[in-house]
């Protein structure tokens, strides 16, 4: 992402150099803000599908023994590597890919209403004796259900194993 600053000519603020140092001030300190944010966007999909969540943090691959990269949900561990080694926790095992060439981001697959929400990506790197924070990302993950229309009752009882409503899907997570 590109962002440029530009005063126009017709400003009314360009009269007064004090007015006009403030609004070059307000426009750098925006800008700043959305370049350091760390928030790459939203990634949408439906239960059952696939999302790549992306770090987005560029690198060359004879750095990976001196980075640590941390992907987490809220406050709990999804996946971490260290030295180039990947270690993920349970709640995701099976379920995760994790592509290091693909600038630290990974795949989570069979997504289920539970994985949505704020994932973040920690990137540290050993520097002077001990590891710095380099990198911070943040994607918010949303996850729809499928819903399904019934034709009549009978239907449902003839395909009830086929039948996820959300209320039925919200349900068989929590068992």
């Amino acid at each position: 992402m590109a962002y440029s600053c530009q005063l126009m000519q017709e400003s009314p603020l360009l009269g007064f150099p004090r007015l006009r140092f403030i609004h070059l001030f307000v426009l750098l300190l925006v800008g700043l803000f959305q370049i350091s944010s760390g928030i790459v966007g939203q990634v949408s999909k439906s239960v059952r599908e696939k999302a790549l969540l992306s770090c987005d943090y560029k690198f060359c691959s004879e750095e990976q023994s001196i980075h640590r990269i941390y992907w987490q949900k809220h406050d709990k561990m999804v996946l971490s590597v260290i030295s180039g080694v990947p270690e993920v926790w349970p709640e995701y095992k099976n379920r995760t890919v994790y592509d290091i060439a693909n600038n630290y981001s990974f795949s989570l697959l069979g997504l289920i209403l539970s994985d949505r929400g704020t994932y973040t990506c920690v990137v540290q790197r050993y520097e002077g004796g001990s590891y710095v924070v380099k990198h911070l990302t943040t994607v918010e993950l949303s996850v729809r259900g499928r819903c399904f229309r019934r034709r009549n009752e009978a239907s449902r009882e003839t395909n009830k194993n086929l039948y996820i409503g959300p209320v039925e899907a919200a349900a068989e997570q929590t068992v």
